[in-house]
């Protein structure tokens, strides 16, 4: 599991220090490649990291397209930006009394 290549064993006229030097580093590694394993069977923390990255992404894509929405909108003519509420009011409008009259007729 561990990325980084071991080092070779102490040799057989290794001093003390050399012999637990080697067996502090040897620690290390088994401690990293644990912690490693444990972060891959821990499939609920999988799970939570990848709804946190997927939400920020989300996110950003969301403000990307307002930020894009609003840049065109504001390169339309004044006389399309006032007149798009009024129109989509009326539709609104329209749409009601059908629907009134729809219901009415059954």
């Amino acid at each position: 599991m561990s990325t980084t290549p071991q080092p070779p064993e102490p040799d057989k006229g290794a001093s003390r220090e050399e012999i637990e030097a080697d067996i502090d580093a040897t620690r290390e590694r088994l401690a990293d490649d644990v912690a490693a394993l444990a972060d891959k069977v821990n499939v609920p923390g999988q799970v939570k990291a990848k709804v946190n990255e997927t939400r920020d992404n989300v996110g950003q894509a969301a403000r990307h397209a307002q930020q894009q929405a609003t840049a065109k909108a504001r390169a339309l003519p004044r006389s399309v930006r006032l007149g798009v509420p009024g129109a989509l009011a009326a539709l609104g409008l329209v749409l009601i009394i059908v629907g009134r009259r729809r219901r009415r007729s059954h």
